[in-house]
């Protein structure tokens, strides 16, 4: 106030604009400090007690799951407040969405027409053959194993093993479009590869191109068990190797915890278990239909891709895991086109 009070009756100049500077800055530190403070003082009691069996952690424990508990939901036009009900409906719900619908007139003949048999006998003979010690060096004790889905310790050995296998056949079957969880395959190639599309569509001189960020919708959860068995024979894996994969998933049963509770435990019909080592692999079996089916598309002149150097072809879309960006000429065709394909792979895949 005293500097703006000189300014009033003296005028502006130099000395009293770097007096104000220097007075603002001192401000905005004092500010700063007195904002930091009381952050800091918040940690003094947890770095004194910490996470121990404390008073004061059950406290800190109780306040979060108030803030998280689910204290009511809406029910076709009503809002429940009963926790009975609400634990009911969402394992019904969950039961419900777990469930294939099982559609029977589903065609898959066009996913043995696009996928074509990449296995071969080795390979499948490599997958089958029985464990050897060198592949489970460390599998010794129990507590060196990660909960998976909470899988039992059976199903976490299996399930390592064989997508240590998997992993070897998937790097040379899989579309070299897909770039997730795939062995010698990076996220930067896709980055560079889709950045380059990018400079094309901002070429001016080109014009008339599209892109398309595509995030496939509970893309894991979704997944029809019927759509990846196909894909897979399609592929050429063994029927005892599906055999195996259909044991896997048939072992997993479900129940939904609300508010600290469990509600409800059934099995589940589709979709592959999050924080199992096979699932991200088998969703990019399954999802290779896809992206086989739109260079396909391509290929036959269906849809049209975007502009490319001569002697080079630009990738028409890539894929890490569920997430899909699609690059083509701005057509309504093109559109058209699209949206047919991903509607026909939401039918068959779930």
């Amino acid at each position: 106030m005293l500097i703006q009070g000189r300014i009033g009756f003296e005028g502006f100049s130099d000395d009293i604009f770097r007096l104000e500077t220097s007075a603002l800055a001192d401000l905005h530190s004092v500010l700063k400090q007195h904002e930091i403070f009381p952050k800091e003082k918040s940690r003094v009691r947890w770095l004194a007690e910490g996470d121990r069996n404390s008073k004061f952690f059950h406290s800190l424990l109780k306040h979060k799951g108030g803030n998280k508990a689910l204290s009511s939901i809406q029910i076709g036009e009503n809002i429940s407040y009963d926790p009975a009900e609400i634990g009911e409906h969402v394992s019904s719900f969950y039961q419900h969405f777990f469930s294939d619908p099982r559609i029977d007139n589903l065609d898959f003949s066009l996913i043995r027409e696009h996928v074509p048999s990449m296995v071969t006998v080795d390979d499948n003979a490599s997958i089958l053959r029985v464990p050897s010690f060198d592949e489970t060096p460390n599998a010794i004790l129990v507590d060196q194993f990660r909960s998976i889905a909470l899988g039992n310790f059976l199903f976490k050995v299996i399930t390592k093993i064989i997508a240590d296998r998997l992993a070897e056949i998937c790097s040379h079957i899989i579309s070299p479009n897909q770039f997730g969880f795939i062995r010698g395959r990076q996220i930067g190639d896709c980055i560079v590869g889709a950045s380059e599309c990018f400079n094309v569509l901002n070429n001016g001189s080109q014009g008339g191109h599209l892109a398309l960020k595509i995030d496939i919708r509970k893309a894991f959860d979704s997944i029809s068990w019927h759509f990846l068995f196909e894909v897979l024979r399609c592929f050429g894996f063994s029927e005892s190797f599906i055999g195996w994969v259909a044991a896997i998933f048939d072992s997993a049963r479900i129940s939904v915890l609300i508010n600290g509770s469990p509600h409800g435990y059934f099995p589940c019909s589709r979709g592959v278990r999050q924080g199992d080592p096979l699932s991200p692999l088998f969703f990019c079996l399954a999802e290779d239909f896809l992206s086989r089916y739109l260079t396909h598309l391509v290929d036959s002149g269906s849809m049209t891709s975007i502009s490319s150097p001569i002697g080079m072809r630009a990738l028409s879309h890539f894929l890490y895991v569920d997430d899909v960006i699609l690059f083509c000429r701005a057509s309504p065709q093109n559109l058209q086109v699209i949206l047919y394909a991903f509607a026909l792979y939401g039918s068959l895949s779930g």
